[in-house]
């Protein structure tokens, strides 16, 4: 009874005291933002679009920027989803560290600048740091592990200082604010959107 209850009582500090990162930002941008503030705040080159179920795109129900960056000393990739409501509910950047990054250091850099995480997980050359209402997974990989709880917001930073043949052996830091409410509703939109599409052109002419 006593283990359930404590269970009960770390559940219950864990949803009451978290970070409310509804103020929280990746470069200016935060969630909620609509396409034209977002636009202001992204870099030179950024790409603009939206998924459609037709040609004639009638029924947009997924927007999305993005933009990527080359050069000899680095790579961005930023990638901001908006719901039909075009307003940004999941927001990601990722950078590449020099060779000489030191994962401690870096990690002290995020929590001087976003505060004290409400979650810490570490594996040899991986860490990740999350802040607000966040959930564990049993994923193997840890990088992958940390999440927003359902219906809630979470800021996910991900320090990976393994080798990956993928990206020619670089160093990542990722960084998503999202909003896994907006995420669920914007999904449950394009599925009634489909669903109506698929009604009008089932239609038959007897």
């Amino acid at each position: 009874m006593k283990k359930i209850i404590l269970g009960l009582m770390i559940l219950l500090s864990t949803s009451l005291f978290a970070t409310d990162v509804s103020n929280f930002d990746i470069k200016g941008i935060k969630l909620g933002m609509s396409k034209d503030e977002v636009l202001k705040l992204m870099p030179h080159g950024i790409k603009f679009g939206s998924n459609c179920v037709d040609d004639k795109c009638k029924y947009p129900y997924e927007y999305y920027a993005n933009y990527h960056w080359d050069q000899s000393n680095g790579k961005i990739y930023f990638n901001i989803d908006f719901d039909h409501n075009i307003k940004a509910y999941d927001i990601v950047r990722t950078i590449k560290l020099t060779r000489h990054a030191k994962i401690e250091k870096v990690a002290k850099n995020i929590i001087n600048h976003y505060g004290k995480p409400d979650l810490i997980r570490k594996f040899r050359q991986i860490q990740v740091l999350c802040y607000g209402q966040c959930s564990v997974s049993k994923e193997a990989d840890i990088a992958y592990s940390v999440s927003a709880k359902n219906n809630a917001k979470a800021f996910v930073v991900v320090i990976d200082m393994r080798k990956n043949i993928r990206e020619n052996d670089v160093k990542i830091l990722s960084m998503k604010l999202y909003d896994d409410k907006a995420k669920i509703l914007n999904y449950k939109y394009r599925q009634k959107i489909e669903k109506k599409l698929e009604d009008i052109e089932s239609k038959v002419d007897f």
